[in-house]
């Protein structure tokens, strides 16, 4: 099992679904500016976010930057 933190540079909306079974991990109204949240995760997650510029992605200590600026969806495995 892994650890998934989410940081809002900025505020944002974030959803978070386990493709495996849709569950919904995480449904944020906003993450206020430096906000963090820490997910566990069993496969590969389905992550949409409104400002990808304005959210730090970190799996077991390793930073990930999402690929998009805007609004948009991407998948960790």
């Amino acid at each position: 099992m892994q650890t998934l933190t989410l940081t809002a540079v900025e505020a944002t909306r974030v959803k978070v679904v386990q493709e495996s079974d849709g569950k919904v991990l995480l449904n944020s109204v906003a993450l206020a500016r430096g906000e963090s949240r820490s997910i566990k995760k069993m496969g590969a997650l389905s992550i949409t976010v409104e400002a990808g510029k304005n959210l730090r992605m970190e799996v077991n200590g390793k930073s990930y930057g999402v690929p998009f600026d805007g609004y948009g969806a991407l998948r960790l495995d």
